[in-house]
């Protein structure tokens, strides 16, 4: 119940931008395990701190060999990306 009440706190703008850096880590943990470079990803980003940000973090980990594993690592990043984000909010 306790979670249920942090998270109406939120606004939807505030959830919205989570929920966009959440799919931005999502696809650049994709491109990277599918070999784009660190320096494109990079570049996408452009001045923005923010996205800089997901982007080091899409990119920090493993790149791994077989699809589900690199499914997984994506998904992780993703959430952890997303998780960050909503507790940053909440202060």
């Amino acid at each position: 119940m306790i979670g249920i009440m942090f998270a109406a706190a939120l606004s939807a703008s505030d959830i919205e931008f989570c929920n966009s850096l959440e799919r931005l880590a999502l696809a650049a943990s994709g491109a990277y395990q599918r070999g784009v470079s660190v320096t494109e990803l990079y570049q996408l980003a452009g001045g923005e701190v923010v996205y800089q940000g997901v982007i080091s973090e899409a990119t920090s980990g493993p790149i791994f060999s077989t699809p589900e594993m690199q499914n997984k690592a994506s998904r992780d990043v993703s959430a952890k990306v997303a998780k960050y984000c909503i507790s940053e909010m909440k202060k």
